[in-house]
């Protein structure tokens, strides 16, 4: 899902904003330049941020907060300095008002982003996050009145936000049943009307929201008047805990007791929170999602982090191994809670403390020394390679055959086998390739104008397999063309406009030919024929008779002898000027009304449009050849090209883009016919025309840009769950190109929940000017951690140089901590230097039941170690602030700034396409090229990581193909499947049953019939196929293995969640039987059975394993209270014949995901029915299928 948008913001006017901004921006500099050097003396501005920069601000406190207001008005009447207002007897105008703002709910479009992502995981260190899309939303309402009234010494820096990111393990939340009623019983929820949701939050209705308030479940509100919300997700936090939380602690990290403004009596402290909030302005140049705005602006975020980290330790005590757990992460309202009493709170007389949460996810939490953001990105660049399916050729395997050669060169070349139909009906497969291409695929100049796409098939005459890449394409853009009304309809105002001022230019010359004179069409000409049709009239008047003649009037009917020309649009003597004046007209609409009479410009979105309805004819184009709104399965056609944690680089085919083009612009096409060669094409010659006018648009440089308009050549396509957790990671290219020049980053958007793809302008290696990519993690998303190390037994972390002041980008030290060796504090020890406690571990030795960071301490001696060290006799400006700020502190806490660096290495080209149009060749496709490369991960702190990328090989067995029976000799009813029905007599029809047609029917089949059915397997003759339809019941082989692990048929017992492989193989037999469908049963809880797998299942999340012709539904039978997996064909008879998937794909696995297996102390054989069914019979085999589950031995 989306971030969503700036408020206020406008949605970008084209997924081709990139492009068009950079112009923009082209254009906002020359005329910047011309006024500064018209006005030198303009006053100067901030400091624009770089790409990728940032800047902290530690609050952004709106003008009136939430709260009720009084304006006071009095009036004062004086004329001649008398006062005529009566004196105090003045009136004087009062009126309230209410500043809302959200208090138990926020707006949909609060949150722009959290990390760690919502089912994602994170390190120990990890301290959780949330992104604001209001910068002022966290200080809206007051978080602490006690700091509003005692205006401390760094009140004006420093404000309490109402916010507050708290992470909880689950037994920290966890209520019992009959613990969460007591909670309820007062409200309207009882008698179990609610349970805790998934990050164990409670919905409760408003009108119940003081109803829960008591004595043993204290709340930090009193009165809830003042709010529009409907509802509220609280939270029930142990007693213990909240007094940890929102304790104040001294230098020592002891608690000290804090008295409350007022009363003073003891109270809770949110003061600490000042400084885990603050404003990041940053330049969103390079990002997918921020930078998603037609004007670059830079862009205001508020941030909320959290002062606690994760649990060392197991949940199943301090003396157990550490292991992943399942974090709740909770955005509570801490406005109130320095008004609660008494404190801190008595376990024996309160049982919770409930707080409300206005947003809430999980995430896991990794033990120590688990992988982090920079094991993810060091991954990627391991996994980088051309985009193609990557197959591992064995050692041992003998050498390839001609055809298999061929198709593992089709393969690499990116080509996918797809199901394909012929015209006669007989399915088979093709072969697919999107605009993709693992290598640089050269551009024909071909003349193309299809009109069903069909010319474009190419038979691979090695294989005999079709390969539909273009007429897919063609295809593809015809059936986008005609889902646009808009295009659809402006589309035919250009073809009728185009034709109408061609025909007319064609009609004045053709008459012009003829020698008869024509008044013209313009000013011009019509001018210039007044004349000669002036003496043609007088004439007409002074006839008279001659010789021979006719007397009198009559002469002015006479017509000299000639032939008047046919003016017809299909007419031959149109014919020889139609073709130039097409053109002539197309350009004409293109073009734009900015231009010269002797220098005619095209249209190029930067100037005023001739047609206004060719601007929408021409953004329909360029979204085209941008690939925007295409289908993911057309760029994709295999999901093995891009698996997950790769990253892939492509190259755009754009023969595939012309088609596609092609495709949309045959809407409306009126050419004729030849009827004297019925096998021509219809003639377009206005879609011609428009091609040429769309091509001069391409080979024109801008208006005003100075350089032709750009079109991606080069891209990649990253699936990561580095993009679900940094949707906004930044995109850099190596050369950056200069303000002035075109720009090379076209297109860069997140397709999917995990996807990105990018597009560049230009090419790498010595056909382009690309050297390297760069992906940085994004400054509003970069984690915050609360050390370099962070375990039960210390905290270690080091001072960043921190600057306040602009100019200091040389020091060459400025990414180096303060000292060599980092600062570290253990549990219960003082540190020798006398720097104040930065952690508290426990509540009690050795419990780890807090792990807050001491802010206050942290941020106060951070702030004294950059006064003394950073600042010098010689430069005193580098840190010139006055207080420690959250700005300050967040720029601490920040976790490394990782960074990707990409080598690109050249692609390699297909030296020999297949040819067009019509008359189509095949020719061999180059060997399989090893992929070059070097990729290298590069933190700002000087740390770097190198990898090497691995050549991709391939072993695939083409399939064979050979005729089945024929669709007019085999047909199987419901009823009775088991008879054949003989067509071939007109008058009746005769059933025979199976041996009766092995006697009778073999002389008689019919040579040369059609095939309605093919197989990949290899066969002798019809007999042998008439066989083995008395055969028994088709065969599987089943197992099940960990996908973790697919070696072994042991699922390890755990408590994580883990995918499992059921593994299901045809073996042979069953010839002539339809499969219907394959059941797995999985036995839950409460089946009859003693031996069940799981307790619940709530992934509901099944995949296949290879096979795509199948898919898999998750269903529940409550019946035998069993989990049910359903495999079904893809098919729209709703059936698959068995005896073709011999050769064809054998392997009908699923993949489980998620599944959490029960615990068991000894090794347990839990058994699972896998029963496949078959159209037109009831006979089934059910296979007997064991998971053995295996218990972990613990260490």
């Amino acid at each position: 899902m989306a971030p969503p948008r700036r408020r206020l913001a406008r949605p970008v006017s084209s997924r081709r904003y990139l492009a068009l901004r950079h112009g923009r921006a082209i254009l906002r500099a020359h005329e910047q330049a011309q006024i500064e050097h018209n006005s030198p003396h303009v006053l100067e501005k901030e400091q624009p941020l770089g790409p990728g920069f940032a800047r902290l601000h530690s609050a952004d406190v709106p003008g009136l907060q939430a709260g009720t207001y009084t304006i006071e008005a009095k009036q004062t009447i004086e004329v001649n300095s008398k006062d005529l207002s009566r004196g105090s007897a003045s009136p004087t105008t009062r009126q309230e008002f209410e500043v809302q703002a959200p208090r138990f709910t926020l707006p949909p479009d609060a949150v722009y982003s959290t990390y760690p992502a919502q089912g994602h995981s994170a390190t120990v260190d990890c301290l959780p996050h949330v992104v604001f899309n209001d910068p002022e939303l966290p200080w809206e309402r007051v978080g602490s009145w006690d700091s509003e009234d005692s205006h401390g010494s760094d009140w004006d820096r420093n404000r309490v936000p109402w916010l507050a990111v708290v992470p909880f393990t689950q037994d920290e939340l966890k209520l019992a049943p009959d613990e969460l009623a007591a909670i309820l019983a007062k409200t309207s929820l009882k008698d179990g009307k609610a349970a805790q949701t998934e990050s164990l939050a409670v919905d409760v209705p408003n009108a119940d929201l003081l109803s829960v308030k008591s004595a043993n479940v204290p709340v930090p509100y009193s009165q809830i008047d003042s709010t529009t919300e409907s509802s509220a997700k609280m939270i029930f936090v142990k007693p213990t805990l909240f007094n940890a939380l929102f304790s104040h602690y001294d230098e020592k990290g002891a608690v000290i007791p804090r008295k409350g403004s007022k009363d003073q009596k003891p109270a809770p402290t949110v003061s600490q929170h000042r400084f885990l909030s603050h404003v990041r302005t940053m330049n969103t140049e390079g990002m997918a999602h921020a930078d998603e705005i037609d004007e670059p602006v830079d862009r205001d975020f508020s941030v909320v982090l959290s002062h606690r980290t994760g649990p060392f330790q197991s949940a199943a005590g301090p003396d157990k191994a550490a292991e992943t757990q399942t974090i709740a992460v909770h955005l509570v309202s801490i406005e109130g809670i320095e008004q609660m009493r008494p404190f801190p709170f008595d376990p024996q007389q309160v049982t919770r403390v409930g707080l409300v949460s206005l947003h809430s996810w999980t995430y896991e939490c990794l033990p120590p020394g688990s992988i982090g953001p920079a094991d993810a990105l060091t991954a990627l660049g391991q996994s980088s390679g051309p985009l193609r399916a990557n197959f591992e050729m064995p050692s041992d395997r003998k050498p390839l055959s001609p055809a298999e050669l061929r198709m593992t060169e089709r393969l690499q070349d990116g080509y996918a086998l797809s199901k394909f139909r012929f015209q006669t009906g007989e399915d088979t497969v093709c072969f697919y390739r999107g605009p993709l291409s693992p290598k640089a695929v050269p551009s024909q100049n071909w003349r193309l104008l299809s009109n069903s796409g069909q010319n474009l098939q190419i038979l691979d005459k090695e294989l005999g397999i079709m390969d539909i890449t273009y007429s897919a394409a063609w295809q593809l853009g015809r059936t986008m063309a005609v889902a646009n009304r808009a295009f659809t309809t402006a589309l035919t105002r250009v073809r009728r406009a185009i034709s109408t001022l061609a025909a007319d230019g064609a009609q004045k010359q053709s008459l012009e030919l003829a020698q008869m004179d024509v008044l013209g069409s313009n000013r011009k000409d019509f001018t210039s024929h007044m004349l000669t049709a002036l003496d043609q009239l007088v004439s007409l008047s002074r006839c008279h008779e001659t010789s021979g003649d006719k007397a009198g009037p009559a002469k002015r009917w006479w017509q000299a002898p000639g032939l008047t020309p046919d003016l017809s649009y299909g007419s031959q003597a149109m014919a020889q000027y139609l073709s130039n004046k097409l053109e002539e007209a197309a350009k004409k609409v293109a073009s734009t009304t900015d231009s010269g009479p002797d220098n005619i410009l095209p249209y190029d979105e930067y100037n005023a449009p001739y047609s206004p309805d060719w601007v929408l004819v021409l953004r329909f184009v360029l979204d085209l050849y941008h690939l925007i709104d295409i289908p993911l399965h057309y760029l994709l056609p295999d999901p093995a090209q891009l698996p997950a944690e790769r990253l892939r680089f492509f190259v755009i085919d754009h023969n595939w883009v012309d088609a596609l083009v092609d495709g949309a612009l045959s809407l409306g096409n009126q050419g004729t016919l030849s009827l004297e060669n019925v096998d021509e094409q219809p003639d377009d010659s206005v879609r011609l025309a428009i091609k040429i006018a769309i091509d001069w648009y391409f080979e024109t440089k801008n208006s005003k840009l100075g350089y032709k308009p750009p079109v991606p050549h080069f891209g990649f396509f990253m699936r990561s769950n580095v993009v679900t957790q940094f949707p906004d990671l930044r995109i850099s290219v190596s050369p950056s190109q200069g303000k002035a020049e075109p720009p090379l980053l076209l297109r860069h958007d997140v397709i999917g929940k995990d996807m990105m793809i990018g597009m560049f302008a230009d090419l790498p290696g010595p056909r382009g000017i690309l050297q390297s990519l760069t992906f940085t993690l994004p400054p509003h998303q970069q984690f915050f951690s609360a050390g370099r190390r962070v375990t039960s037994t210390e905290l270690s972390l080091s001072y960043r140089r921190i600057y306040t002041e602009p100019g200091h980008d040389g020091d060459t030290d400025r990414n180096k901590p303060f000292t060599d060796d980092p600062l570290v504090w253990e549990p219960g020890k003082s540190r020798s230097d006398g720097r104040p406690a930065a952690f508290v571990w426990s509540s009690q030795k050795d419990l780890n039941d807090v792990r807050i960071l001491l802010v206050e301490n942290l941020a106060q001696d951070l702030y004294l170690s950059l006064k003394t060290k950073l600042n010098t006799d010689t430069d005193k400006t580098a840190f010139n602030e006055d207080c420690p700020t959250s700005a300050m502190l967040g720029m601490q806490l920040n976790a490394s700034a990782w960074q990707l660096v990409l080598q690109i290495p050249t692609l390699p080209g297909v030296n020999r396409l297949l040819t067009y149009p019509t008359r189509l060749r095949d020719q061999n496709l180059p060997n399989i090229t090893k992929w070059p490369g070097k990729e290298a991960v590069e933190d700002k702190t000087g740390e770097e990581l190198e990898t090497s990328a691995r050549g991709l090989d391939l072993d695939l067995k083409p399939p064979s193909y050979r005729p089945l029976l024929p669709s007019e000799f085999l047909i199987s009813t419901e009823e009775d499947p088991g008879y054949l029905e003989d067509r071939s007599s007109a008058s009746e029809s005769h059933r025979h049953s199976w041996a009766s047609l092995l006697s009778q029917r073999r002389s008689s089949f019919p040579s040369g019939s059609s095939s309605s059915r093919l197989s990949f397997s290899s066969g002798d003759d019809i007999d042998d196929e008439l066989r083995a339809l008395e055969g028994g019941l088709p065969t599987f082989a089943c197992e099940t293995r960990p996908a973790a692990n697919p070696q072994t048929t042991d699922i390890p017992v755990t408590s994580l969640r883990q995918d499992i492989v059921f593994s299901i193989i045809y073996k042979g037999d069953g010839n002539g039987f339809r499969l219907k469908d394959i059941v797995i049963d999985i036995p839950m809880k409460g089946n009859s059975a003693d031996k069940w797998l799981m307790e619940s299942y709530t992934a509901n999340s099944a995949t296949m394993v290879s096979n795509l012709r199948f898919n898999v539904r998750v269903t529940y039978s409550t019946e035998t209270s069993s989990l049910q997996l359903l495999i079904i064909p893809r098919s729209t008879r709703g059936y698959v014949w068995v005896d073709m998937m011999k050769a064809d794909v054998t392997d009908v696995s699923v993949v489980l995901n998620g599944v959490v297996v029960r615990k068991v102390a000894t090794a347990t054989d839990v058994k699972t029915t896998i029963t496949p069914h078959y159209v037109g019979t009831s006979a089934k085999l059910p296979i007997d299928c064991y998971v053995n589950l295996r218990p972990v031995a613990k260490e």
